[in-house]
């Protein structure tokens, strides 16, 4: 098992032992739990976490599942589950629209026997996305590093954005969902 430190959106949660009282923050001892193989229905021979200031990701074997932290950060408000569950359920509708075969799903971090893990039976405790995990070596972190990247991709990528953005919805609705000052 790997947990990823070093860069700035990376950090290294703190392992919490079952013996220990609960002050950790909330979330935490929850995320710990799902950082083993058996918390998971399929093969995850290699986990890792990743962590930003929204959101825990744990890429697990085939597949990642990104958990929204419990915070309000002024522009993001994920004090609730069902503000989480709406979240979720947002960006797996608006990252199909470009990314379909990598947004596989809303899944349930369940409880059962005072462990947590991925879907099963049990009491949903957290919702998460489930993703399809993309190939680190074709990240364009990764094509950056290793000098792979030129024109053609670069305008194969803009293209892409340029046809999704012309088509993408406008008007009313659309433009009162956020403001310059917010972004």
């Amino acid at each position: 098992m790997q947990t990823s430190t070093g860069a700035s959106n990376r950090s290294r949660l703190r392992t919490v032992s079952p013996d220990e009282p609960n002050d950790c923050p909330p979330g935490v001892q929850m995320v710990n739990s799902l950082l083993r193989p058996e918390a998971f229905s399929h093969p995850a021979d290699s986990i890792e976490l990743h962590e930003t200031h929204i959101s825990w990701v744990i890429l697990a074997g085939s597949f990642a599942y990104k958990i929204k932290k419990p915070v309000n950060l002024g522009f993001v408000d994920f004090t609730t589950r069902e503000r989480r569950l709406v979240d979720c359920e947002d960006e797996v509708r608006l990252n199909r629209r470009l990314c379909s075969d990598v947004y596989l799903g809303i899944v349930n971090i369940v409880e059962r026997d005072g462990a947590f893990f991925v879907g099963g039976p049990g009491r949903a405790i957290e919702p998460a996305v489930w993703m399809r995990r993309l190939p680190e070596h074709g990240m364009l972190t990764a094509l950056l590093a290793r000098q792979a990247v030129g024109p053609q991709l670069v305008r194969k990528i803009a293209r892409q954005l340029a046809e999704f953005h012309a088509e993408a919805a406008t008007g009313a609705g659309v433009n009162t969902t956020t403001t310059k000052a917010k972004t």
